[in-house]
């Protein structure tokens, strides 16, 4: 009789302790549904430092333009889609980059408006950037 007891007591013991466990299992699979998803926030950088990226991919697209054709592109647009899945607006004014070539030797990206950045000029030519 004494064994039984303990015996049940030992299961009841092991039965509140699955269930206690598949409740635990349940709450968390529920905390990870998608009513609980939070996107990671993206990083912001300033108008600056995301001039500075842009001009400097654009410059490498081109780069890889003149490697594959021999001449630098007339317009930024030609670089889509090949090098470029989408061109990069200015942050500060929300206003294309301006390119200007030569076709065969040198080109110039820069941006539209540097004075809203603090700056007289911010440009890159032929892979040198320049910030004044």
């Amino acid at each position: 009789m004494i064994k039984s007891k303990k015996v049940r007591i030992l299961l009841l013991v092991i039965v509140a302790l699955i269930v206690l466990a598949l409740g635990l299992l349940g709450y968390l699979y529920n905390q990870g549904s998608v009513e609980h998803y939070q996107p990671p926030k993206a990083e912001t950088q300033p108008p600056e430092k995301q001039v500075i990226n842009d001009l400097s991919t654009l410059a490498q697209a081109v780069e890889a333009y003149y490697s594959a054709n021999l001449n630098y592109p007339q317009r930024l647009e030609e670089l889509q889609p090949d090098f470029v899945s989408k061109l990069p607006m200015e942050p500060a004014t929300g206003k294309a980059y301006v390119y200007e070539t030569d076709g065969s030797s040198k080109y110039r990206i820069s941006v539209p408006d540097p004075k809203v950045l603090n700056f007289t000029e911010l440009f890159i030519e032929n892979g040198k950037l320049s910030k004044r």
